[in-house]
C-alpha cells in the first residue's frame, strides 16, 4: 500500500460463455497517495492470483489498461488480461485459498506498485464444480429404472419449442394454451 490504494468494490462471475467459463469481474477505486480518486485516468493494473496465503506463491500474472470514471472506479475482467506469467485456465480452483493481488501504475504504464491483496471467496472458486466428469441425480427413481440395462429405450431429450415439448426422434406433443392444470402419475 505505499503510493496508492486500491479497494475492493465488486469481484463477480459473470456467465460470459456458454458453459465453463472462469473468468470473474473486478472492480476498484484507484486512489492516490493523498486517498484522493484518480479521476478520468488512463491507469495500469497488474493482478496475480496467489495460492494458499497473502505472500503465496503466484500462480498467474496478468495486466491491464483502464480508465477510471470521474470517482476513480475501474472495472475489468480478470483472466482476459494480458498474459505476464502461469495459465489462468491451469488454476486449481478447487485447492487451498486462492488470493488475488492487484498493483497500480498510475501513469498508466508498467511500474506497478502493490495496492491490495485479499482472498478471492467463492467466485471463481464454485467453478471447480465444472470440472466434474460425470453428474448423476439418482434419488427417489423407482427400483426398475435403476436395474434398467436395455439399450432400446434410452433416456430422451426433451425440448420445449413454442407450445409444443419436442422429444428426441421427431415426437412431440402440443403444450396446452390455457392454464389448466395437467395431472401426472405424481400428482399435478
Amino acid at each position: 500500500m505505499k503510493n496508492f490504494k486500491t479497494i475492493l468494490f465488486l469481484a463477480v462471475a459473470l456467465p460470459l460463455g456458454a458453459l465453463a467459463q472462469q473468468n470473474f469481474i473486478y472492480s476498484g477505486i484507484a486512489r492516490d497517495a493523498q486517498g484522493s480518486p484518480l479521476a478520468q485516468s488512463s491507469i495500469g493494473i497488474e493482478i496475480s492470483i496467489l495460492q494458499d496465503s497473502l505472500t503465496g506463491a503466484n500462480k498467474y500474472t496478468e495486466t491491464h489498461q483502464v480508465s477510471t470514471d470521474p470517482f476513480g472506479v475501474f472495472s475489468l475482467e480478470v483472466g482476459s488480461g494480458a498474459l505476464q506469467s502461469g495459465a489462468y485456465s491451469s488454476i486449481d480452483w478447487s485447492g487451498a485459498n486462492r488470493y488475488i493481488k492487484v498493483a497500480l501504475d498510475a501513469t498508466g504504464g508498467s511500474n506497478y506498485i502493490d495496492s491490495y491483496t485479499t482472498q478471492i471467496y467463492r467466485v471463481p472458486t464454485a467453478t471447480h464444480s465444472l470440472k466434474a466428469d460425470t453428474a448423476m441425480f439418482v434419488q427417489n427413481l423407482p427400483a426398475y429404472l435403476l436395474q434398467d440395462t436395455s439399450a432400446t429405450n434410452e433416456l430422451q431429450l426433451l425440448e420445449v419449442v413454442g407450445d409444443s415439448l419436442n422429444i428426441s426422434n421427431g415426437n412431440a406433443v402440443k403444450l396446452p394454451s390455457n392454464n389448466s392444470l395437467i395431472y401426472t402419475n405424481d400428482g399435478f
